[in-house]
């Protein structure tokens, strides 16, 4: 660690864009290596870690893929007894679909709901912090009609206690949910080309949000992130935004712009 000077991380990135060829993976390894020699400042084993600054690569950030609605309903439509589902029944896929492009929570905290933090009389639901990626406990809005699916779903549940999941996920690892993920896009019959996983759900809320002019930092908290600046990077599409902008900007002829009345 002692031999870790400013030289070392700068050809170590270079040897290992070459081998790899991914930017994002190259600045993943580059992060563990600044933790790990951070660790060792904090312990005085080391008097000073090397400046990580001006060595992290240039990333193209993917557009997120947003899920027409009509897509949507159509997973919906797809949910029926006749669809045969390993892991969860269509009912549990419906509530988490729902609240998944509706509500825009990411699938940890999808599923670290409980029956107590949804309130149906002030219709919101409650992240607890201790589920939440940015350690924040926040308060989410729902529509009515949202409150009704969810009291549908619970309806459906036997034995839902204040202290039962919403979505019980008795799996130890999320890698398991894509086994029914797949299925159901295809029972769809989405369109020849489009491939979309569940973290599109929240992108799609995102981006829907900003098109209908709700603004930026109502929807950091919406979904909450720690800053504006990661809303605007990795979760907006700006699409259809930009063709309400253009119709903003209509066209006008000198012949529109008559300054007599002709009489």
């Amino acid at each position: 660690m002692r031999s870790c000077t400013n030289v070392v991380p700068e050809d170590f990135v270079n040897e290992r864009s070459l081998a790899v060829g991914s930017y994002a993976t190259v600045n993943r390894d580059v992060r563990h290596i600044r933790a790990a020699l951070k660790w060792a400042e904090r312990r005085k084993l080391i008097t000073e870690v090397p400046d990580f600054g001006p060595i992290f690569l240039k990333e193209d950030l993917k557009k997120p893929t947003i899920m027409p609605e009509e897509d949507f309903l159509a997973m919906i439509a797809a949910l029926v007894p006749e669809l045969n589902l390993p892991k969860r029944s269509c009912g549990w896929w419906r509530a988490f679909l729902y609240v998944s492009y509706y509500l825009g929570l990411r699938r940890g905290e999808t599923l670290s709901l409980i029956w107590h933090d949804v309130i149906f009389s002030k219709l919101e639901v409650r992240v607890q912090a201790s589920t939440s990626k940015s350690r924040k406990k926040r308060t989410v809005p729902i529509a009515p009609e949202m409150a009704e699916i969810l009291k549908e779903w619970k309806a459906e549940c036997t034995g839902s206690s204040p202290q039962d999941y919403v979505l019980d996920w008795p799996f130890n690892t999320y890698h398991a949910i894509y086994t029914d993920w797949h299925l159901i896009p295809d029972a769809a019959e989405i369109r020849e080309g489009q491939h979309y996983v569940p973290k599109d759900c929240r992108s799609t809320c995102a981006s829907e949000l900003i098109a209908n002019a709700v603004p930026t930092v109502v929807v950091k908290d919406f979904l909450g992130h720690s800053s504006v600046a990661t809303t605007e990077t990795y979760y907006i599409n700006t699409k259809p935004a930009m063709r309400s902008a253009a119709n903003v900007r209509r066209v006008c002829r000198p012949e529109e712009k008559t300054t007599e009345n002709p009489s």
